[in-house]
């Protein structure tokens, strides 16, 4: 068995990420082994680096902080990532789909955006990887 092909997605793993982020793993039918085609793997960086690009993000697409969006339950652009943990979880292939659409769709705000802010080319740096990694 090739393991760069498959990953193993157990009932736990789903059935937390459904407690607390419906909807999430939609197009997961259950629990096992799963197998892709290609994988993207990047480092979306520390605790803290990736808590601000997130709400860079949020601001960048959304014009409020990514606290608002956790406690206001808002829908739209990247919000399936935005409100989503840093540390677990899993997104399944529907919202990847959408986050994908998501990161095509503000390719152009992204690169206007970066250019406003400290860092602006790590932040779309970090853009172009998650765009990649949902591809």
């Amino acid at each position: 068995m090739d393991d760069d092909k498959f990953v193993r997605l157990d009932a736990q793993l789903i059935q937390w990420t459904e407690q607390n982020f419906p909807s999430r793993t939609a197009g997961l039918v259950e629990p096992g082994i799963y197998t892709f085609e290609r994988s993207a793997g990047f480092r979306a960086g520390s605790y803290g680096g990736y808590n601000f690009w997130r709400d860079q993000l949020a601001q960048m697409a959304l014009g409020m902080r990514a606290e608002r969006v956790w406690s206001s339950g808002w829908q739209g652009p990247f919000v399936e990532l935005i409100y989503f943990p840093d540390n677990e979880g899993v997104i399944g292939p529907v919202v990847a789909a959408k986050l994908a659409k998501d990161f095509a769709d503000f390719e152009h705000r992204a690169q206007e955006f970066s250019a406003s802010i400290p860092d602006g080319s790590d932040w779309l740096e970090s853009y172009g990887e998650w765009k990649r990694g949902l591809k």
